[in-house]
């Protein structure tokens, strides 16, 4: 494992106990930040907060795929066109829980649209209502609106 990685892991395991802490205190003062920790997401949205920013490289998912589905969502948001979580699978080349047609799979979808939910920036309840319709989207993405729980930012 590189010195990096080795640091990386550790400010997770930081940041990841700081978060408990604070969600231990007040559950909504707790969100997408620690869940992009959590779920190996940079949280590139956290502009603010600038513990991720030396490990950018270290995130599974990389904070231009976040920003990729978020502009894409929000070209969605902008034309008045409610979007289905199926349709943005369609959109960026993922066919089911087992292939895809470019770096994004459904499981790193579903990460990303729950760390965009969680952060609450700028789409409506309706608009998450039609992207996580039953019926129009899989059943693993129905409840990734929900608030955080604390399980989901436990460190080990």
């Amino acid at each position: 494992m590189s010195e990096n990685k080795q640091r990386y892991m550790l400010m997770k395991f930081s940041v990841l106990q700081h978060q408990l802490q604070a969600f231990d205190h007040d559950s909504t003062d707790v969100g997408g930040y620690a869940y992009a920790w959590a779920h190996d997401l940079c949280p590139v949205l956290h502009e603010g907060v600038t513990w991720h920013e030396p490990f950018q490289n270290e995130f599974e998912v990389s904070g231009e795929d976040v920003l990729t589905v978020l502009n894409f969502l929000g070209e969605q948001w902008d034309a008045k066109k409610a979007v289905t979580f199926y349709e943005l699978e369609s959109h960026f080349g993922v066919h089911g829980s087992a292939r895809a047609d470019g770096p994004y799979t459904r499981w790193k979808l579903c990460r990303i649209v729950r760390y965009l939910a969680l952060d609450g920036l700028r789409f409506d309840r309706q608009f998450w209502e039609a992207l996580l319709e039953n019926g129009s989207a899989p059943s693993e993405a129905l409840s990734l609106d929900r608030p955080l729980r604390r399980d989901e930012i436990t460190p080990l």
